[in-house]
């Protein structure tokens, strides 16, 4: 019987070619890198900025800026936390480009797709890495706003737009109002309002802030029992209720189109400029 050797440099030729196609074959499926179709025809629009208005294509997110990776803990509204570990960009890498720097503001409104919206405080933009993340425990999702340590009605899912704002001068409280005073004095114009499997009662938030004589300002602070203090525009304020009497949770400040994550449970104090209701 006759062999057939094949020479050695034949041998190295043929094991490239294979190692060659295999390695086509795994670009051409993507193997061995991430699949970050989801993030393809989402914006984020960041504001308030020296230079004016810009937005960032989310897509570009893995691939024009620095990735960041973070250990973060997240704190619900009933105080259980979590650690979760994030993969993004960080706020301030995508502010550096622009001149900017996250703790020069005194607070920022990131805004979620659905409408959910919630202020930042300057101290945490002062304080926490707040990362734009595109993975969370290694799941591949659309924008995020992960700040690690804070409650997690701030970490924005969906996020659509970042809003930095200057101003840090809090008004000066000139007048006190109590809410209860405002209830009992209302309370002939009360709704019913159905919350969760509860039925109870409340206030449009218009008729205790006429009843209150508060004028129209840009931001209207409310204050929780829990001590949460959370900061909401007046135009998303203004058209909600305030829920007063038939769960625990009263005064609850909600409203049928409003995020869960929106809502303040027992309600302390709102302030809106110089007028204080509590």
């Amino acid at each position: 019987m006759t062999r057939k050797i094949v020479a050695p440099a034949r041998i190295c030729a043929l094991l490239l070619a294979a190692c060659l196609c295999l390695a086509l074959s795994a670009c051409g499926t993507g193997a061995g890198q991430a699949d970050y179709s989801i993030l393809e025809g989402i914006t984020i629009a960041f504001s308030g900025l020296p230079g004016g208005e810009f937005t960032v294509d989310a897509a570009r997110l893995p691939h024009d800026f620095t990735q960041a990776e973070r250990e973060a803990l997240s704190v619900n509204s009933l105080g259980e936390e979590r650690q979760r570990l994030a993969k993004g960009v960080l706020l301030e890498t995508i502010l550096a480009q622009h001149g900017a720097s996250q703790g020069d503001y005194a607070r920022a409104e990131a805004t979620s797709g659905d409408g959910y919206a919630i202020a930042i405080p300057g101290e945490v933009l002062r304080t926490r890495d707040i990362l734009i993340a595109f993975e969370l425990d290694g799941e591949i999702i659309q924008p995020r706003l992960v700040v690690p340590g804070e409650r997690a009605m701030y970490w924005v899912k969906n996020l659509r737009g970042i809003e930095l704002i200057a101003s840090a001068d809090a008004p000066e409280v000139t007048r006190e109002v109590s809410l209860s005073d405002l209830i009992a004095g209302l309370s002939d114009r009360a709704e019913d309002y159905k919350y969760g499997d509860a039925d109870c009662k409340a206030l449009p938030i218009a008729l205790l802030l006429e009843a209150a004589g508060a004028e129209r300002a840009d931001f209207v602070t409310i204050t929780a029992a829990d001590g949460l203090v959370k900061n909401e525009r007046w135009s998303t304020f203004a058209g909600q209720l305030l829920v007063f009497e038939g769960t625990p949770e009263a005064p609850l400040f909600t409203g049928p189109d409003l995020p869960e994550g929106m809502r303040v449970k027992n309600v302390e104090s709102i302030q809106i400029g110089g007028v204080l209701i509590k």
